[in-house]
């Protein structure tokens, strides 16, 4: 991943580059997280232009391909306090659950893809973001 675009795969054994996505959305990537085991995703994605992307890695062609795509709402990448920063996701019940961090500290929640809730934050950009899944439970810390 880099401040930019563009999304660069590397074996963490080889340290050999395994694929690139140039243009994976349309204005800078300031979040990525590697998707569970369990799922046909590989990573999540989030980007200054209002989108979390779901991608999976086919390593036998060694191509990403983009999966899924949730936009936060209509005209927030205009906003930049409510450009996307940070992504987190996990498995509940067999689905895979994005949870993305806005600026002013919203959270962004999106179900296989698809929206599925937003939790107004504290209106501070916050540093980091974590999620877990255990007994059933799911917490969201989101730091300030």
């Amino acid at each position: 991943m880099t401040s930019g675009k563009k999304i660069l795969v590397f074996d963490s054994e080889t340290q050999e580059k395994i694929c690139e996505v140039t243009n994976a959305h349309s204005k800078g990537i300031y979040g990525v997280a590697l998707v569970p085991e369990g799922n046909d995703a590989s990573i999540v994605t989030c980007s200054a232009d209002n989108t979390v992307k779901t991608w999976k890695l086919n390593e036998e062609s060694k191509e990403l391909t983009e999966v899924a795509t949730t936009l936060q709402y209509e005209g927030a990448e205009e906003e930049t306090n409510r450009q996307l920063c940070s992504v987190v996701c996990f498995i509940e019940n067999g689905a895979l659950i994005t949870v993305a961090a806005n600026l002013q500290g919203d959270l962004v929640m999106s179900t296989n893809g698809a929206p599925s809730g937003q939790i107004s934050g504290p209106k501070d950009r916050p540093n980091a973001i974590t999620a877990t899944a255990s007994d059933g439970t799911v917490y969201f810390t989101a730091e300030t």
